[in-house]
């Protein structure tokens, strides 16, 4: 499977018609995910944003027999207790998303944690489905593997290849990229899209000018 960019459907002159795939979709909800968590510091909107990405390519994984995460954590869960841990997982989301059962709820344990860690699964995600890594994803990833140490294992790092050699030249002494780093080289890869392809954001829903 690959990510191309949009493609105009010229069915009626002028109607302004846009063909959108769904990995197309996952890859702007994720791309937009990333920008509003890292540039206006907005966790609630990054998750939202993100569940729906990660929903889209988990799916997409699986269709393709490509072995996600989440997936991988769900094998060490007992069968009695997967449909309570899928709720856990998809508690947040569906917090954020729906008030028809529960309008009056309060929710008072939302850690932006979980939407670091949401980002970095549909970034891995997106990586597994399509055989390679976006600069920006790759820039996300970075950020969040150098800054949890102890949540990812290093072969998993290896497996990002030589892009990565461009990315942990960022890295700090300690051997991890500041917040501020990885905000920086998300604007540079933005102000200079055109010849810093590919990345997520020239992908995904929103039409290029013409």
């Amino acid at each position: 499977m690959s990510l191309e960019p949009l493609k105009r459907i010229d069915r009626k002159p002028g109607d302004g018609s846009w063909q959108v795939t769904k990995l197309q979709a996952a890859a702007t909800e994720l791309s937009r995910a990333m920008r509003v968590l890292m540039y206006e510091d907005d966790a609630l909107s990054a998750h939202v944003l993100g569940s729906a990405a990660l929903e889209i390519i988990d799916t997409l994984c699986r269709v393709a027999g490509k072995q996600t995460l989440r997936d991988l954590v769900m094998e060490h869960v007992k069968d009695e207790a997967k449909a309570a841990f899928r709720r856990l997982l998809n508690e947040e989301y569906n917090f954020f998303k729906h008030a028809d059962r529960d309008h009056d709820a309060v929710n008072d344990v939302y850690n932006p944690g979980l939407t670091e860690m949401l980002l970095w699964e549909a970034c891995v995600g997106i990586h597994q489905l399509i055989g390679k890594v976006t600069f920006d994803g790759l820039v996300y990833i970075e950020w969040y593997i150098s800054n949890h140490p102890d949540l990812v294992l290093e072969d998993y790092a290896e497996k990002l290849g030589a892009m990565r050699a461009l990315i942990t030249a960022f890295y700090d002494g300690q051997g991890r990229m500041s917040r501020d780093t990885a905000i920086d080289l998300l604007r540079t890869l933005d102000e200079n899209s055109k010849e810093m392809q590919p990345q997520l954001a020239a992908f995904g829903a929103k039409p290029p000018k013409e």
